[in-house]
């Protein structure tokens, strides 16, 4: 009786189409190999979409009965498992809808955001990783992806020697990644929280529902006080002790991508300072992708940035504030 008046107190056709988005998406991340892994990262973007159009309260509601109503279907058709990654995603579209409504700047969203769907993934982790081991349970589902990748090598007749130097990669990567899952869990929910971002805003103008403004880009720095943190974790990094290497290899690499993302607002900056063409933008942020040289270069300029002020803009401000 509950359930049936909460039903009636919505539109079902905002539930229907919070359940038909969340459903579609994660079909969609099973049954499609290649663009899988794009359209699972989406997941969020149905629960965002109805909470920020219907707001908080019914939101919630609209989220909980598509939530349920996905879990039906995917356990009906035996795909239940997969409801532990929609539990992170309809948590991370909530997430990011509250922040819109309270007009939380774009560094505190995708803080808030990537922290909601990280803790949520780390919980998750632990109750399902086996015999405690979280770091041998996302490692061996690395390697289970990566052995699939290397069954369609074989099925496509490719050599032996090409075979042989794929496995070889794959005990290296599997290897890292028992290292530095944690870093790659937490990388994996910035880049959700990012395209969810960036993914929403054109999607809530198309239905005409209010987008927060968002501060320039070009001129976001990471707080003065992680360097610190960063400093102390490559210090912490020669100590004797293995699990102190452990969380200090994995803060070196969590903290690198945040002063990748401030190299990058430092290469946008002078990129609109020049007037640079769309086109040239594209080709520089393409060289970016393919060229993992680059990516430390902005690493080291967000780094440094912290103490020379490469864009001349925050000099007065910090001599005011001392």
């Amino acid at each position: 009786m509950a359930l049936r008046a909460c039903a009636e107190s919505m539109k079902l056709s905002d539930i229907a189409g919070c359940t038909g988005g969340a459903l579609f998406l994660l079909l969609a991340a099973h049954l499609i190999p290649m663009f899988g892994i794009f359209t699972g990262m989406l997941i969020p973007l149905p629960f965002l979409y109805y909470s920020v159009k219907l707001g908080r309260v019914e939101g919630a509601k609209t989220a909980a009965l598509a939530f349920f109503a996905v879990f039906l279907v995917m356990k009906f058709i035996g795909l239940g498992f997969l409801v532990i990654s929609l539990i992170e995603m309809a948590v991370l579209g909530l997430v990011l809808a509250e922040l819109y409504r309270r007009e939380a700047g774009i560094g505190r969203i995708i803080l808030l955001g990537t922290a909601s769907i990280t803790a949520v993934g780390f919980f998750l982790l632990l109750i399902f990783a086996p015999g405690g081991a979280p770091g041998e349970l996302v490692a061996g589902f690395f390697k289970g992806n990566f052995d699939a990748y290397i069954r369609a090598y074989e099925e496509s007749g490719s050599g032996t020697q090409v075979i042989e130097q794929l496995q070889a990669l794959e005990e290296k990567l599997v290897r890292i990644v028992r290292i530095f899952y944690p870093s790659i869990l937490i990388f994996g929910s910035i880049a959700v929280t990012w395209i969810n971002v960036l993914v929403s805003l054109p999607l809530l103008r198309a239905g005409r529902l209010k987008t927060p403004r968002f501060e320039s880009m070009d001129r976001w720095q990471a707080p003065e006080k992680l360097v610190w943190l960063f400093i102390g974790a490559g210090f912490a990094f020669f100590l004797p002790w293995g699990h102190v290497k452990f969380a200090a290899s994995n803060a070196m690499a969590i903290l690198a991508v945040v002063y990748f993302f401030q190299g990058l607002s430092i290469l946008q900056f002078y990129m609109n300072k020049y007037s640079l063409s769309r086109f040239l933008k594209a080709f520089v942020y393409l060289l970016i992708l393919i060229q993992h040289y680059l990516v430390l270069g902005l690493v080291i300029a967000g780094l440094f940035d912290q103490w020379f002020d490469i864009r001349r803009i925050f000099g007065p401000a910090k001599d005011s504030v001392e």
